[in-house]
């Protein structure tokens, strides 16, 4: 009875193994560029994200990032204040992104304050 259990066992670990096998097929490229706004200014903490997928990243203090993607892939650069973009990575090793300001998200800005004071 033993015997057989363990024979089944190796059985299902081999079908598994046969499954990732053909999942893992993807070809990757990295891509590296620089995340700027339209004064040529780096956008450090700017989110780059492989379109369709949660893959992504944040560029670094100078606005430069480096990402894994699929072949074919479509990168969304985006950041808090500024219009998104989208660019097809088409092959290329090298992708920069220049984003705009967005006026409408930055419509208006409400400060509030509370302060309280005891006197001893």
């Amino acid at each position: 009875m033993l015997v057989c259990l363990s024979t089944q066992l190796v059985q299902a670990n081999e079908n598994t193994s046969t499954s990732n096998k053909v999942e893992v097929g993807a070809v990757q490229t990295t891509v590296t560029g620089t995340v700027l706004d339209d004064t040529g200014q780096p956008l450090p903490g700017a989110n780059v994200v492989e379109k369709g997928t949660t893959n992504g990243t944040q560029t670094d203090f100078d606005g430069n990032y480096s990402l894994n993607v699929s072949a074919g892939a479509t990168l969304v650069f985006s950041y808090i204040g500024f219009k998104s973009t989208e660019v097809a990575v088409n092959g290329q090793s090298n992708v920069n992104a220049t984003l705009a300001e967005d006026a409408a998200a930055l419509d208006e800005v409400i400060v509030l304050g509370y302060s309280q004071q005891t006197r001893g």
